[in-house]
């Protein structure tokens, strides 16, 4: 059960309740928690997370490696029961995973090192210049200002599973559909 309810329908702005209502596209149980929130902060909480997923210039895998490592880094079991399974979809072999929950990253590529280390200091509070460097060589600055993105959106929804509670759907997510 989650710790805050969820926002009853009744209560809902006419765009919350048709997103939490559309059967074709069920809200994520983070989605329907995050409705509590007024509709301009709602309303950009879900078009970045889309964005994340529809609009980044990251590969699939380089996405689900940097939202793997902050779903473990914030211990959201929530984010990592449906970004696993997205992470095996895009390639992500158990022994990176592995990688990824210990923060051991020698089995990548130096790019993805790269990324990765940038993940784990932008997730610290600030990556030190030479992890920015090494981000730099790899990544342009628009990819690494949409990384630093990524990785704060990936904090925040961790933090409203937390302060929610929400409870994780009976299926995790394995491909991201296009908005309709």
């Amino acid at each position: 059960m989650s710790r805050i309810p969820y926002p009853d329908l009744a209560s809902l702005s006419p765009a919350k309740h048709a997103r939490a209502t559309n059967p074709n596209r069920p809200p994520l149980n983070v989605w329907r928690m995050a409705m509590h929130a007024t509709e301009g902060i709602w309303r950009a909480f879900v078009d970045l997370g889309l964005a994340t997923v529809h609009s980044s210039d990251l590969t699939d895998r380089q996405r689900e490696l940097v939202i793997v490592r902050v779903a473990t880094l914030e211990r959201s079991d929530y984010e990592l029961f449906h970004h696993l399974s997205l992470a095996r979809a895009n390639g992500i072999s158990e022994a990176e995973l592995e990688g990824l929950r210990t923060g051991d990253f020698s089995g990548f590529a130096d790019k993805e090192r790269a990324l990765l280390d940038f993940t784990d200091g932008v997730f610290a509070g600030n990556p030190g210049d030479a992890v920015l460097a090494a981000m730099r060589t790899h990544f342009s600055d628009a990819l690494t200002f949409e990384v630093t993105m990524m990785i704060g959106h990936y904090m925040m929804t961790a933090r409203v599973i937390a302060v929610g509670g929400c409870e994780t759907e009976d299926t995790p997510t394995v491909k991201w559909s296009k908005p309709s």
